[in-house]
């Protein structure tokens, strides 16, 4: 007898009193959903189901992980998506998530895969989607060789199609910040018409003052400027340029003189050239102020063991990546981009990405990056050869 909470991992249940189908034709998705549970009904379950039990482990682990208890459950749903347009259903990968509505009023989504390097799905189950897990965390080995690679792929393979192609040098822009590659002391410098390599940092400034140069403290910046005066972000943006062997980070408040219209007409009318021209640009863009820093614990939890047929199985639960990273105002639930990716509602970052070679994004889930010529994200999520330009639309 199937169980009324996951039934046995089978979406293709009977249309009855049990299940809902809902067709989503825009999307392209058909979906099977099960009526909604409590906490508690779950937990009872799986006292005599084990797939229940391990929903109810691989989301405690997830819940933990984001500070949720077992007591802010209002109620969940489990649902199964199938790709529309596919006429066989077996062949395809099913997509399983679960939402929870909780007594804050905030809905939270957990998405549950297998991995392609370790996962089998068992007999007995319904197909699985397969994804690729994310770092543990964005500033982790395993996410800085992420970066490497993309950076490695884009300066090697996309140089052919010109529209990532770059010279090896610059000239630099007139103030640059130098983050210490040897000694570790920060400084604004002025290159006076060098050449060379420098980052951008793309920000929320946030209504909280951050650190700016400005006719009083620019002196003192072109000697040092104190660590302990940056934000989070800013920390966080020049550590990661040390990281990638690099002497120079450009960043606005820094690099422009806040008080001076002079400066600002001048600096303002190089924007173009400084992205344009910057190697990379580093997105903060999950944070809506400097104290969000860029990095975040990004772990999934996995659940493995061996179902009653004796099949192994390894499930993966991660709260939902949402992939929305385009600007879509006005929407039905919500503006997610604006949630979940606070700088890329903002106007002037569109100008931003558009004119960057390269931009790597620090995102609440993972890391994504887009070229001139594709995008990519640490779980596969976003398509390989959409260009940005195709990706963003404001309604």
């Amino acid at each position: 007898m199937a169980c009324t909470i996951c039934n046995n991992f089978q979406g293709r249940w009977p249309i009855d009193s049990r299940s809902e189908l809902h067709k989503h034709p825009e999307q392209g998705v058909r979906s099977f959903r099960v009526p909604r549970f409590t906490w508690q009904q779950l937990s009872s379950s799986a006292k005599s189901c084990y797939i229940c039990e391990v929903l109810l482990e691989g989301c405690r682990g997830v819940f933990k992980h984001h500070d949720i208890r077992d007591s802010d459950v209002v109620h969940g749903s489990l649902r199964f998506e199938y790709p529309g347009h596919t006429e066989n259903v077996d062949e395809a990968d099913c997509n399983k998530r679960l939402t929870f509505h909780l007594s804050s009023g905030r809905r939270f989504e957990v998405e549950l895969f297998m991995a392609d390097d370790d996962s089998i799905c068992p007999e007995t189950w319904d197909w699985f989607s397969t994804s690729e897990r994310t770092s543990p965390r964005t500033d982790s080995p395993k996410a800085l060789a992420t970066i490497e690679s993309w950076l490695v792929e884009c300066s090697e393979d996309h140089h052919t199609d010109n529209f990532c192609a770059q010279s090896a040098t610059t000239e630099l822009p007139r103030r640059v910040v130098d983050v210490g590659l040897d000694d570790g002391e920060v400084k604004l410098v002025e290159p006076q018409g060098a050449t060379g390599q420098y980052l951008c940092l793309s920000h929320c400034w946030g209504a909280e003052q951050i650190i700016t140069s400005t006719t009083v403290t620019i002196k003192e910046h072109l000697k040092k400027v104190d660590w302990k005066d940056l934000s989070r972000t800013f920390q966080d943006a020049i550590t990661l340029t040390r990281i990638l062997g690099f002497q120079y980070i450009w960043i606005d408040s820094l690099c422009i003189i806040q008080d001076s219209a002079e400066d600002w007409q001048i600096e303002s009318a190089k924007m173009a050239a400084i992205y344009s021209n910057g190697y990379l640009t580093i997105a903060g863009t999950k944070s809506s102020d400097g104290r969000g820093g860029l990095f975040a614990d990004t772990p999934d939890f996995s659940v493995a063991g061996l179902t009653p047929e004796d099949e192994h199985f390894c499930l993966y639960f991660r709260e939902r990546i949402d992939h929305q990273i385009d600007v879509v105002l006005g929407g039905p639930e919500g503006n997610s981009t604006e949630t979940y990716y606070p700088l890329l509602s903002r106007a002037w970052v569109y100008q931003e990405r558009m004119l960057s070679t390269r931009v790597l994004h620090f995102g609440p889930y993972e890391l994504f990056f887009e070229c001139k010529s594709a995008i990519r994200c640490e779980c596969g999520g976003l398509g390989g050869n959409e260009t940005p330009e195709a990706l963003i639309k404001i309604e």
